[in-house]
């Protein structure tokens, strides 16, 4: 495809080869892309790109066709969590079954925004590792406190849940290769939700 054509699913197009146009396109393939090895299911990670902000939909790719919608739950629901989630329930093929956050009200509160924006009531609870059990969780977003991202994603893709990490994802370099090594051992797609990588406020 060309640069700024977002790829068709299950397209497998060169890290770099698409980038953002914000408002021109609901989705623009970024960064990370598996493709089919064997037998096995082919995973890909997209990155969407909305009016509003950023957020993701992963799309699973399998022998019998595309699921129709992926079962998000999101983990961590303060300003950022809760923004983010706004953005998930935009899309009709993005189901939020699940909020998580410490704070009692905060998971009321995304119970709340879920079912006036989109009518189902998703489980509710403050206690991630009981979200990360449930058979109706496909995918998380975690926007929880930093010093949380870590274990969490390290426990998700050990669940077997495709896991987008707010930034920042670790506080030590031994951190960062256990989130490789995790990665590689469960084979569950992981990505950064950082968007902007490379400039020097970033790089600092």
């Amino acid at each position: 495809n060309t640069p700024n054509q977002p790829p068709n699913p299950g397209e497998v197009v060169p890290v770099g080869a698409i980038h953002e146009s914000p408002g021109q396109f609901d989705r623009i393939g970024v960064s990370c892309i598996w493709v089919r090895m064997g037998k096995q299911v082919t995973k890909n990670l997209f990155a969407i790109s909305g009016k509003v902000g950023y957020t993701f939909c992963i799309d699973f790719l399998i022998s019998e066709g595309i699921m129709e919608k992926i079962r998000m739950g999101v983990i961590g629901f303060g300003c950022r969590g809760r923004d983010m989630t706004y953005n998930l329930l935009r899309f009709d093929d993005v189901e939020v079954t699940a909020i998580c956050d410490k704070y009692a009200d905060r998971v009321e509160n995304g119970i709340n925004i879920t079912k006036e924006k989109k009518g189902n009531i998703p489980f509710g609870t403050q206690d991630y590792k009981e979200l990360l059990s449930r058979d109706d969780v496909d995918a998380v977003y975690v926007a929880t406190d930093w010093c949380m991202h870590f274990p969490i994603a390290i426990d998700a893709m050990k669940a077997g849940k495709a896991v987008a990490l707010e930034v920042g994802g670790a506080y030590s370099v031994d951190d960062c290769w256990e989130l490789v090594d995790t990665y590689e051992k469960t084979g569950t797609p992981f990505m950064f939700m950082e968007n902007c990588c490379y400039n020097r406020d970033e790089l600092l």
